[in-house]
């Protein structure tokens, strides 16, 4: 099997493990993975959501991931390497496929579509849920994919991060019947 292209694309994220957000920055994505440069602490195995696009824009791209492996760098050494995660798309919108094409566009490759998507498996809806933090104005909106609203209020929570959040809206995203 060949392996899948890999494209250089710097986008500022945070990642959202155990419900605390980290900053990072992707350098790298693909149909299946990307690789983020950050300094959080994580484990092969754990599971993060990432938020691309969230310090820059108010609707971020959401995606679910696992951490294949991760590059661990002295505190000494940290003026001059920097540390981060190679993680493995678990589930991804139509947003990062569409950012994606474009990246790909950019470079003349050609892209085949979402690594998540089976013939077997349907695609999940999209939901855009809004949430605001308790007793403070701040809110953001996030897009994640799901079954049904219920899960899309707990993945939307989960992702939210650090804070008490709180659902302030669920829409379902319009067209989103069709496959990634």
């Amino acid at each position: 099997m060949q392996p899948e292209p890999r494209f250089k694309k710097r986008v500022p994220c945070d990642l959202v493990v155990a419900g605390a957000r980290h900053p990072g920055i992707v350098l790298n994505i693909s149909r299946g993975g990307l690789y983020v440069q950050t300094s959080v602490a994580v484990q092969r195995g754990d599971w993060v959501a990432v938020d691309l696009n969230s310090r820059v824009e108010r609707q971020a791209i959401g995606l679910d991931a696992v951490v294949m492996w991760n590059r661990k760098v002295a505190a000494q050494l940290r003026g001059v390497r920097h540390g981060g995660v190679g993680l493995k798309i678990r589930n991804a919108g139509r947003d990062y496929y569409d950012l994606l094409q474009s990246v790909a566009g950019e470079t003349g490759t050609t892209y085949r579509g979402s690594a998540t998507e089976r013939d077997d498996d349907p695609p999940q809806p999209r939901f855009r849920v809004r949430v605001g933090l308790r007793d403070h104005p701040r809110s953001k909106t996030v897009v994640v994919a799901a079954p049904d609203e219920s899960q899309a209020r707990g993945r939307a929570l989960r992702r939210a991060g650090e804070g008490e959040w709180e659902i302030l809206e669920v829409l379902p995203v319009p067209g989103d019947d069709d496959s990634h």
